[in-house]
């Protein structure tokens, strides 16, 4: 970036959010600025205003999400938050690195610096450190609440798949039963019975009854 008292040159095609805030400010006359290291200054305020605005936007979204995902009716919100919380990285990586530098300038304290302006960026570099802060606290937020949307869906498999498994116990017996009875060979236990049908009918019946009545009474579901 090559900056002046009117002028803010960089290399990006796309200018930042933060250079067309300043530029908007300055011909609004919002600001006035009287040197290069004050240009600089406000470009940091503009900085931090938009970032904690884009923030508090997110946090209330994340808000919003947040009973409803508690309350075991959030499955829907899975991709929105994936995506937030993607963003939340992404956006705390590239602002960590910019933290280190605005750091090291506070730090190294070049002699060009007017002490006024000085102490106004310093300020606005202590303001975006807390910014990223806030951003990571988000991020973790954005996790947890993906951790818990997974230990609901775990929870609910696991759910379905112990039912299962009790009404594989409650049929075995019956699935044995006809699987004997229905052998085409000879010796078979009431063959020859008009009412052998029944019969086993009732005997698979009262088999799956007795052992839903077992799982009843020692509490298995």
């Amino acid at each position: 970036m090559i900056a002046s008292l009117d002028l803010i040159v960089t290399g990006r095609q796309i200018p930042l959010r933060a250079v067309e805030e300043v530029r908007r400010r300055i011909a609004a006359e919002l600001v006035r600025v009287t040197s290069p290291f004050g240009l600089i200054t406000e470009f940091f305020q503009a900085l931090n205003d938009i970032g904690e605005e884009l923030l508090q936007v997110e946090s209330e979204r994340l808000s919003s999400i947040e009973p409803a995902l508690l309350k075991r009716e959030g499955g829907h919100y899975r991709e929105s938050l994936l995506e937030m919380h993607r963003n939340a990285i992404r956006i705390v990586r590239d602002m960590t690195y910019k933290r280190a530098a605005m750091i090291e300038l506070v730090h190294q304290h070049p002699a060009l610096f007017p002490e006024d302006e000085f102490h106004r960026s310093g300020r606005q570099v202590h303001r975006y450190a807390a910014q990223v802060e806030d951003a990571q606290e988000f991020a973790d937020h954005c996790q947890f609440l993906l951790e818990e949307l997974r230990a609901q869906v775990e929870e609910k498999t696991s759910r379905n798949l112990y039912l299962l498994t009790i009404f594989s116990a409650i049929i075995l017996p019956a699935t044995l039963v006809s699987g004997l009875w229905g052998m085409n060979v000879s010796g078979i236990p009431l063959g020859t019975s008009p009412h052998g049908f029944w019969l086993v009918v009732g005997l698979i019946t009262a088999v799956c009854i007795g052992i839903a009545a077992a799982l009843l009474r020692f509490r298995f579901f």
